[in-house]
């Protein structure tokens, strides 16, 4: 037994003198030179890489080896923050560093670096390595194969050529750079990461052609805020394209995307200067607002892919005037999907059972509608505020919609959804049956002057009649009536509207009407009979004419006499 504790303590004793030679032998070994602190490298006692810098020159030259206590040293890489803030160095010569493999994290961050030399051997440089430098001139090596996140963020590059080599870009690594101009990217490149060129102002042409039978992603804001990009090819194999991809990409007037693309992000594509869009039948998923205030976008084809269209999918697109849909595939329409577009017409085609709130709003071209069958739900609003509306139809089938004389109703006829702004009609009667009529039902018929409520009404939405400013009467024989803020706005912040009411209800609350309007009110009974001031002003016309003729032919009749 004790033989055995022996050996055991003997051979603890054995290990812990080995690994104190091995620390010793392995600690690092920190020395400056030239002006330069250097450190040498893991186990190493050969290679160092370069930690910091003590010397105030503007210009550096790194070489290949350094020389310390009769010792020759091969320098590897620069480390993280070994140069960072260094305001008064401009230039960095690294040709003759022929081992130099990485440049760390930051390591020139911050300084006041306009010009480095980059060595041959060179294969990673790090995040952020460049960032916020006053790095304006760039010729990367054919050996790099890394450049990481925010590498060369905010500088003043003007163009960017990778070698064949490059397989990693990082997230940001050239965002903010706004004196760019030129970019070539590696075939080797397989994804772009997030915000990679994203607010490059300056930049007009990227050239990517990735080589391979992999699959390639664009992912979020790549390309956001590249206000001057005149051309980018989606390469072949691409899948995805992320959100604000191209956001603001406003000369970016043509873009053909692959049919291996299956998603499209929110804003992928929003007030870029696109003029025509093609979704291929690859693509099932489209982004919220994913080609929004595209001002150029004159048409669109939808694929079959696409069952639903998000809210705000073209949005402010007001050039738009046409949109080609699958003949089937498509069953929902999001919120605002073609709100304030250039729409003239629009059919939507069969299968779709649902179109959100204010889908068609602000169309201000907008002159026919066309609802299918298939139809079940119909958000608020959807036609708000088109004043060109002459007609609705609804495809014959339909059990949950109907259209009479352009008028759109729901509800099995009971509800009033919308009259077409553009009637030509001056006067209207709501439908016997009719028990409510919905929010901005007749905003902005402004050919209207007497509108005729009967007594099923028991509902007024609001701003029913926000901005028919040419309403002069509104009847109304309901006994119970619920009228939500705004239903009688006839003013709409524009001039001051006079208009008058009859009914046997209460006068309803101030917040049925706007600033600008002046109501009165009369019994239901009483439309259409003269009132005591009017008949008395009437007579009173005629007793002035009666004088009038009188003087003249007694003028006459004394003349003749005379005569």
């Amino acid at each position: 037994m004790n033989t055995t504790i022996k050996a055991i303590a003997l051979a603890a004793v054995i290990a812990l003198v080995a690994v104190t030679l091995v620390s010793e032998d392995s600690s690092a070994v920190e020395f400056t030179s030239g002006g330069f602190q250097y450190e040498t490298v893991g186990s190493s006692t050969t290679n160092v890489t370069v930690v910091g810098w003590e010397g105030d020159s503007s210009e550096i030259t790194i070489s290949d080896t350094v020389n310390y206590n009769n010792r020759t040293y091969t320098i590897i890489s620069i480390s993280a923050e070994a140069f960072k803030d260094k305001a008064n160095l401009t230039t960095v010569d690294m040709s003759r560093a022929t081992h130099i493999e990485s440049i760390g994290a930051n390591a020139f961050s911050g300084s006041g670096v306009t010009t480095v030399t980059f060595p041959s051997s060179l294969e990673t440089i790090g995040a952020g390595a460049f960032a916020g430098s006053k790095l304006s001139t760039i010729n990367l090596p054919d050996a790099l194969v890394t450049i990481g996140a925010n590498a060369f963020e905010g500088t003043a590059i003007t163009s960017v050529s990778m070698g064949s080599h490059v397989t990693s870009l990082g997230d940001s690594a050239f965002s903010g750079c706004t004196s760019l101009e030129e970019v070539t990217i590696s075939p080797g490149v397989r994804n772009l990461g997030e915000s990679v060129f994203s607010g490059c102002t300056s930049l007009k042409t990227v050239t990517w052609a990735p080589t391979g039978t992999n699959n390639h992603t664009i992912g979020d804001s790549v390309f956001s805020g590249c206000s001057v990009l005149e051309s980018f090819v989606i390469p072949d194999r691409t899948t995805s394209i992320g959100d604000s991809a191209f956001s603001g990409c406003t000369v970016l007037r043509d873009i053909a995307i692959p049919d291996t693309v299956r998603t499209i992000g929110a804003n992928a594509f929003s007030a870029s200067g696109v003029r025509t869009v093609e979704l291929p039948d690859s693509v099932t998923s489209l982004g919220d607002s994913a080609f929004s205030d595209c001002r150029s976008l004159t048409e669109v084809t939808l694929s079959t892919g696409i069952d639903d269209i998000p809210a705000g999918a073209f949005s402010g697109c007001t050039s738009l005037s046409k949109v080609n849909f699958a003949e089937d595939g498509l069953e929902t329409v999001g919120t605002g999907a073609f709100q304030s577009t250039g729409l003239t017409a629009i059919s939507f085609p069969e299968g779709v059972t649902s179109i959100g709130d204010s889908a068609l709003a602000d169309c201000p071209s907008l002159a026919s509608v066309t609802l299918p069958a298939s139809l079940r739900t119909l958000g608020d609003r959807v036609m708000e505020s088109c004043p060109s509306l002459t007609t609705i139809n609804v495809a014959e089938g339909s059990t949950a919609f109907s259209s009479v004389d352009g008028v759109l109703f729901g509800n099995g006829g009971n509800a009033l959804l919308k009259y077409p702004a553009a009637s030509t009609a001056t006067s209207y009667e709501v439908p016997e049956g009719v028990t409510s009529i919905s929010a901005a039902a007749f905003d902005h018929s402004l050919n209207l002057t007497m509108v005729d409520i009967p007594a099923s009404v028991t509902a007024i939405g609001e701003g029913v009649f926000a901005g028919c400013s040419g309403i002069r009467e509104i009847l109304i024989a309901s006994t119970e009536l619920t009228v939500a803020d705004g239903a009688f706005d006839l003013s709409d912040g524009g001039e001051p509207v006079s208009v008058e009411i009859f009914t046997d209800l209460e006068p309803f609350a101030e917040s049925a009407f706007g600033d600008g309007v002046t109501v009165t009110y009369d019994e239901y009974k009483n439309y259409g009979i003269r009132s005591t001031n009017e008949l008395l002003g009437d007579a009173l016309i005629w007793v002035v004419v009666a004088i009038v003729l009188g003087i003249i032919f007694l003028a006459i009749s004394v003349r003749k006499i005379k005569a």
